[in-house]
């Protein structure tokens, strides 16, 4: 058991790294900084409550605390950094303060008992892997600021069920989504211009998709191994297929541009309609 004096202001990078034994710990009230490392791998440390006075939370700070249940961060931080939660495996819901802004990359991975997650109303970006392997996750609701989901973001969530992606979110990454086994429902930004590689692979409860008439590119193998059955293209021009997007299934097109589909690669060995 840790109890910070009130003089403290800053906790450096790694100051409490690898105290296996750190059950609790008390925060000064005017704390302002956790630096880098500063508890990854107190492995029996089981909540935290970071006092709203701290503007910066330093990457991996808890960095596989994997009896970490609860938490509760600042109201005022702006970023959660890479690997800040990464591999806390007994975390099981967060509330993410409505003032942050960017997710970093791997900052939830594999927090395999997460269930929920309150998404900050000024997010704008979450990066590659931030809720990869989270695979206890069922629901995302993501605010319509959101701009940009990188790679990997929620690849292995194999309990989320279905997704909204937000209006700015024109381009789907590649493998965003790789392997939710459970995803039945994506409804797509109606700007929507592009589909990356591997986006839906393996979403093999995926059985219809709706895409709007503004895609112009669908990457390799987006669908690949996912339970698609029927899909939606409602551009009038061919989106351009990088080789062949996994599925040869039924799809419906404009009824004046079916001829130019059944021209165009990647396209034209479907089942068009």
């Amino acid at each position: 058991k840790a109890v910070l004096p009130e003089s403290v202001k800053n906790i450096r990078s790694s100051a409490f790294a690898y105290c296996e034994n750190l059950s609790s710990v008390t925060f000064p009230k005017q704390l302002e900084s956790i630096g880098d490392d500063a508890f990854e791998y107190c492995r029996r440390l089981i909540s935290i409550d970071i006092p709203d006075s701290v503007v910066f939370l330093g990457a991996s700070a808890f960095n596989s605390c994997s009896s970490l249940m609860k938490v509760k961060l600042p109201y005022g931080l702006r970023h959660i950094l890479n690997d800040t939660f990464l591999d806390c495996t007994s975390l099981t819901a967060v509330v993410i303060p409505d003032t942050v802004e960017k997710i970093n990359m791997q900052a939830f991975r594999n927090c395999t008992s997460l269930l929920t997650v309150q998404m900050p109303l000024a997010l704008t970006d979450i990066f590659y892997g931030a809720f990869y392997g989270c695979r206890n996750l069922q629901y995302i609701d993501l605010p319509e600021n959101v701009k940009y989901i990188g790679v990997f973001a929620f690849a292995e969530c194999t309990s989320l069920q279905t997704v909204e992606l937000p209006r700015a979110v024109v381009d789907v990454a590649a493998k965003v989504f790789y392997n939710c086994t459970n995803l039945a429902e994506v409804n797509f930004s109606k700007f929507t211009t592009s589909i990356g590689v591997q986006s839906f692979y393996g979403c093999t409860n995926l059985k219809e998709l709706k895409l709007p008439n503004t895609v112009e590119k669908i990457d390799l193998a987006a669908f690949e191994n996912s339970g698609l059955s029927e899909l939606h293209c409602r551009a009038i021009t061919p989106p351009v297929v990088n080789r062949s997007f996994g599925y040869r299934g039924k799809v419906l097109v404009p009824y004046r541009s079916l001829e130019l589909y059944k021209q165009a690669e990647g396209w034209k060995d479907c089942a068009l309609e």
